[in-house]
């Protein structure tokens, strides 16, 4: 990994900070407000190393595991090493590159990355646009080889978390975390896994793959005084990940089953030589009115 380049980004009062040389990753997601500033997107923790510990970061050519880590590309199966500490291969390799600069000015940075390794050989493209109410991110990948390639996309944000804390997504069924966090099956939604309407964070670990997700979610944080809308094009996978012991959690718009990375229903999309594919995420920040309820004589609406 090379020596970090951070852009800034700031529109309004809304600001971002994105790590060029260590994997494209979002250091920092912040709303200002009269009362200090807002973590809107929050990292596990502050090591400046560690792409996986940003706040938001790309996956690709694949999200999240390679079961057995073995991959068919252009008819031969492809031996993948892992990447982290984890014994199976994570997330892709575009987290762990220097991305190029295409275009940048303080509303918007366009990177590109040329991946070329274990069979693959793809362009990446990856588009921040920043308003004065939202983050928009566009992800693409294109075959630049001769033969098909079978690609997958995701994106990796971390979201504070507090008592106060919910979320809320639909989706059709639930892929519950199995061994090596890979999912053994699917089942359909119980009322444990149930967000369709706005739910606390759970008090147990959770690494579930949400499929059939219908591409938008909410996030209501009344203790940083904002909502976040989330919005997604491109991807009806959604991973939800909470660690009761951590300060965040994660929802992970991708376009394939964690663990399939097979080509058929659920996993990876095969490009022809020279095709594209894309997703997009958009993070939308509703700020609240200072919580008032309390005061005597305040009804509500």
């Amino acid at each position: 990994m090379t020596t970090s380049c951070c852009l800034a980004l700031k529109v309004g009062n809304l600001r971002a900070l994105v790590d060029v040389g260590m994997g494209a990753a979002i250091r920092t997601f912040e709303l200002e407000t009269p009362a200090g500033i807002r973590p809107v997107l929050a990292a596990p923790c502050s090591a400046s190393s560690d792409v996986g510990q940003s706040a938001l970061f790309p996956m690709a050519p694949f999200a999240n595991r390679v079961r057995n880590n073995r991959l068919k590309i252009a008819g031969r199966e492809i031996r993948l090493r892992p990447n982290t500490d984890d014994p199976l291969c994570l997330h892709g390799w575009a987290w762990q590159r220097e991305w190029q600069v295409e275009q940048y000015a303080p509303e918007l940075c366009k990177l590109r990355l040329r991946l070329r390794a274990h069979g693959y050989d793809l362009t990446l493209n990856y588009e921040m646009h920043l308003s004065e109410t939202a983050l928009n991110l566009t992800l693409g990948a294109i075959n630049e080889s001769t033969a098909p390639a079978p690609v997958g996309l995701g994106l990796h944000p971390y979201f504070p978390r507090s008592p106060n804390t919910k979320i809320s997504f639909a989706a059709a069924k639930v892929w519950p975390d199995g061994p090596g966090h890979l999912p053994s099956g699917s089942r359909p939604i119980s009322d444990r896994d149930d967000y369709s309407k706005a739910q606390s964070l759970p008090a147990d670990w959770r690494n579930e793959c949400y499929s059939g997700w219908t591409g938008q979610a909410r996030i209501l944080q009344p203790n940083l005084q904002y909502d976040l809308e989330m919005s997604a094009s491109g991807a009806d996978v959604l991973m939800f990940y909470a660690d009761p012991a951590l300060e965040c959690f994660a929802l992970e718009p991708q376009t394939h089953i964690s663990g399939e990375t097979h080509t058929d229903s659920g996993g990876l999309r095969v490009l022809a030589p020279g095709q594209e594919t894309e997703m997009g995420l958009t993070l939308s920040v509703r700020s609240r009115a200072p919580h008032i309820t309390q005061q005597v004589g305040y009804v509500p609406n």
